[in-house]
């Protein structure tokens, strides 16, 4: 009787010894493949809005350089120009580029400032309540009112070589991985 119940503690024992280092092993390979997956996701996200970014500042840099081409520039791009605060509330609009095509399921918003940081015009997907940040970080990542993460990119645009405005553009961070 003495033997069987030493036998049967030596099993338990085992056996909890196996599970917890099944255990570890298995969470260890999770979270390493977790950490994996969501690396390989902000990298996509950083590079997706880098080359939306940059596609939109070779566009808009030229004719922001130009005075007197707001409004062609407003038109080619949709965007709505913030000449009062009034008329850039948060309001749905669509950029009709080829850009917004590739972009696919992804929503952008864009925002011009001008040398002053003091908003110009906005385009794409308007986010509500996102914060207006100063553009002296390229990268940042905002939190809206509601908690919401998004990255946001800077840009700054030129006339004759000297600062006049910034491109900042937007995307949100999804809820699958915060």
């Amino acid at each position: 009787m003495q033997r069987n119940l030493i036998f049967h503690q030596t099993r338990l024992r085992l056996a909890a010894w196996y599970t917890l280092v099944m255990g570890g092993i298995l969470g260890l390979s999770g979270l390493g493949v977790y950490s994996v997956v969501a690396h390989t996701y902000y990298e996509t996200i950083d590079q997706g809005l880098q080359s939306v970014a940059k596609a939109l500042h070779q566009s808009i840099e030229p004719a922001w350089q130009q005075p007197g081409h707001l409004e062609q520039l407003a038109q080619e791009f949709s965007l709505e120009l913030c000449i009062n605060q009034t008329n850039c509330l948060p309001k749905k609009t669509i950029i009709k580029q080829p850009i917004a095509e590739a972009a696919n399921s992804v929503n952008y918003y864009i925002r011009l400032l001008d040398s002053s940081e003091k908003l110009f015009a906005i385009a794409g997907m308007s986010f509500n309540n996102l914060p207006m940040t100063s553009p002296s970080k390229q990268w940042q990542i905002l939190t809206d009112s509601s908690g919401t993460r998004y990255l946001q990119i800077t840009l700054p645009l030129y006339t004759q070589n000297q600062l006049s405005g910034y491109l900042q553009s937007v995307v949100l961070l999804s809820p699958c991985c915060l």
